[in-house]
């Protein structure tokens, strides 16, 4: 949940999961806005806050512009499953890594910079400009990758953080959850996945309307092109040459699949969505296209 300031001026950006908010802020950063850094006290290591949280942070409730991106629910879950699946590609590649630092192989600096660089990482500058961990030398990648697992579970004392991050590392995704997420048929990741996600009590699953302030300028995902870009640039918080960041790349070789969600999961969506649905007049029928669920090839 980032806030930002430029030219003596607040904007609160309040970061749904799953609804382009990566791209919104580097967007943002993109544009000259800082970061202000959360208040100690502030929950920073879940994310995403919702209203009855951030509304305590008085620089973020009297920002002059607050606003969020929405998604459609069936899109969004179809990205939940997308990113799963790609963290268990990419956690049963992080053995070599952890064997890598405990120095235990031979050091590969090509499958670090592309293991992290397909993590998502990236390196922020002191000017606000965000790098790709292949722009920069490797000794400041190792740097940034390390600030990057330290910044997990911010109460806890370096030594400790160190062993958990360890530990997680050498346990991939699919002994946490003891699944073949590849092999497995679609309803049934669908339906484990879902049921999962609905498990936990944290804000990250709870519909959008949870999330956001009386006064908070909303815009829908689908439509970022036309109505949110245009919107920020007339009020000048983009320049007129910006463009929104470009899609998240397909990062493995992935294969489309022929259906989508079932009705049954439908519905348990639009139960758990119902405010959403009427209040950002989401068809209960309709399903956008960008919202397909695919698969990594073995």
């Amino acid at each position: 949940m980032p806030l930002y300031e430029r030219d003596e001026s607040r904007i609160y950006f309040v970061h749904i999961p799953k609804c382009g908010g990566t791209s919104v802020k580097a967007l943002l950063e993109n544009n000259g806005w800082k970061r202000i850094p959360e208040p100690d006290y502030f929950p920073t290591a879940r994310g995403h806050e919702v209203y009855e949280v951030w509304k305590n942070w008085k620089l973020a409730r009297e920002s002059s512009f607050i606003f969020t991106v929405v998604r459609h629910p069936y899109s969004k879950l179809a990205s939940h499953v997308n990113m799963w699946l790609e963290i268990y590609y990419y956690s049963t590649q992080s053995q070599k890594m952890v064997e890598m630092f405990n120095r235990r192989v031979e050091w590969d600096s090509e499958f670090f910079l592309n293991f992290w660089e397909k993590c998502g990482v990236e390196a922020l500058s002191k000017d606000g400009k965000v790098y790709s961990i292949r722009e920069i030398p490797l000794e400041a990648a190792l740097q940034v990758v390390r600030d990057y697992q330290m910044s997990f579970f911010p109460s806890l004392p370096a030594e400790k953080k160190a062993a958990i991050i360890n530990k997680f590392m050498d346990n991939c995704f699919l002994e946490i959850h003891g699944k073949n997420l590849i092999g497995m048929p679609q309803e049934e990741l669908i339906n484990y996945f879902l049921d999962f996600q609905l498990s936990l009590e944290t804000p990250d699953h709870k519909p959008s309307y949870l999330y956001i302030s009386p006064d908070t300028k909303i815009y829908k995902f689908e439509n970022k092109f036309e109505d949110l870009l245009r919107d920020l640039k007339d009020k000048n918080i983009i320049s007129e040459n910006s463009s929104m960041p470009h899609e998240n790349p397909k990062k493995t070789n992935f294969v489309e699949t022929s259906e989508f969600i079932s009705d049954e999961v439908k519905n348990i969506l639009i139960a758990n969505y119902k405010k959403d649905f009427e209040d950002f007049k989401y068809s209960l029928e309709s399903c956008p296209t960008s919202g397909k669920i695919i698969f990594l090839e073995d």
